[in-house]
């Protein structure tokens, strides 16, 4: 029986506009933003978190809007900024962008605010005392009187 014939495997393809390490790099940065947003947050600095993820927010809705807005008539020069981005570097360019200025901001911000905090318990605070154990107890009553030990 003979074989189908598979046709080889294209390259992706370079050139204007097509650079798929560009749409890497956006990835890590949207991951490196919600990762430092998430571990400042949990040590109680959730403000900055919060301003840093708002602002790649906004940052990616505006490129949207510009070009939603440039198909209105007379108003076809708010599409050339973004269009000559997306143009020279691919459309991972604009995401790319708005995720990895506030996460470098981010991270200019976390490096200080949590090399300052420590793992060890604050002098000034009274140590917790240990949780207390419940007792075993039988929820059935027809157990009730009986022991664990048998």
């Amino acid at each position: 029986m003979a074989r189908a014939h598979r046709p080889a495997r294209r390259p992706l393809a370079r050139g204007p506009g097509r650079h798929p390490l560009l749409a890497y790099t956006a990835v890590a940065a949207l991951g490196g933003l919600i990762f430092l947003a998430r571990l400042l947050a949990a040590h109680g600095l959730a403000r900055p978190a919060v301003a840093a993820v708002l602002a790649a927010a906004v940052a990616e809705a505006v490129p949207l809007a510009t070009l939603l807005a440039a198909r209105l008539p007379g108003c076809e020069a708010l599409r050339w900024p973004v269009g000559r981005a997306a143009d020279a570097y691919g459309p991972a360019a604009i995401p790319l962008v708005a995720c990895a200025l506030p996460a470098l901001a981010l991270l200019a911000h976390a490096v200080p605010a949590l090399s300052r905090a420590s793992v060890h318990g604050r002098g000034d605070l009274p140590p917790v005392p240990p949780p207390s154990v419940p007792r075993w107890r039988p929820l059935c009553p027809r157990h009730r009187g009986a022991s664990l030990a048998r």
